[in-house]
C-alpha cells in the first residue's frame, strides 16, 4: 500500500504546500468579494463628465427704469407644460423688454432634453449671468454659473441678465452652484 503523505511530502515539501494553500485561499476570498455592478452585470466606476449645454436664450431684460422684474431664480424645466407656463409667465417681461429675439429655440423636445434657466435679479451696472459648465456626477448634475462683466457701462439702464440652455434629459437632481472664482471684473 502506498503512503500518500510520504509521496506528497516527497513531491511537495511542506513550505510549498502551505504556499499553494495560501494562494488558493486568497483566490477564493477575492473572487467571492462583491463588486458594484451596472444593469448589465459589469463592474463600473462613475467618472464625472462635462455635459455641453445647447443655448436656448441668453441676454438681459433692460429698461430705463424699473417697470417690471421677473423673479430671480434657477429652475429646471422637464415638461412641455412647465415650459409653456414658464414662457407665459415671462411673456409680459419679454414683450416689455423686447427680449424675445434673444431666444434661439422655443420648441424643445422634452422626450430628449430638459431646460436649465438661471435668471438674475435687476442690476446696475451691467453684468451677464453665465452658465459656465454642467457636470454630471453619479447621483446629480451640477450647474455652475457666475457673473461676467461685459464692460458695458450705461449707468442709467437697469439690467436683468438670464441664461437658458437645454441639456440631455436626466432623472438626476440638479444642483446650482454659484462659482465665485470665475466671476469677472469688479465686485457686485
Amino acid at each position: 500500500m502506498i503512503d500518500l503523505f510520504k509521496t506528497t511530502k516527497r513531491f511537495f515539501p511542506a513550505s510549498s504546500l502551505v504556499l499553494v494553500l495560501g494562494l488558493v485561499s486568497l483566490f477564493i476570498a477575492y473572487s467571492s468579494c462583491e463588486k458594484p455592478d451596472d444593469d448589465d452585470g459589469n463592474s463600473t466606476i462613475f467618472t464625472p463628465d462635462t455635459i455641453t449645454p445647447i443655448l436656448v436664450a441668453k441676454g438681459d431684460a433692460s429698461c430705463w427704469g424699473l417697470i417690471s422684474e421677473y423673479p430671480q431664480q434657477n429652475c429646471v424645466i422637464k415638461t412641455v407644460t412647465e415650459w409653456d407656463n414658464f414662457l407665459n409667465s415671462i411673456e409680459d417681461v419679454v414683450r416689455e423688454h423686447a427680449m424675445l429675439h434673444e431666444f434661439v429655440d422655443t420648441t424643445i423636445n422634452f422626450s430628449t432634453y430638459q431646460v436649465i434657466a438661471v435668471i438674475d435679479k435687476m442690476r446696475q451696472p451691467y453684468w451677464t449671468i453665465d452658465i459656465t459648465d454642467v457636470i454630471e456626477h453619479a447621483d446629480k448634475l451640477i450647474v455652475n454659473y457666475t457673473h461676467l462683466d461685459t464692460n458695458r457701462s450705461i449707468a442709467a439702464v437697469v439690467w436683468q441678465p438670464y441664461h437658458i440652455v437645454k441639456i440631455p434629459k436626466s432623472n438626476k437632481n440638479v444642483v446650482f452652484n454659484y462659482d465665485e472664482e470665475k466671476k469677472g471684473g469688479r465686485g457686485l
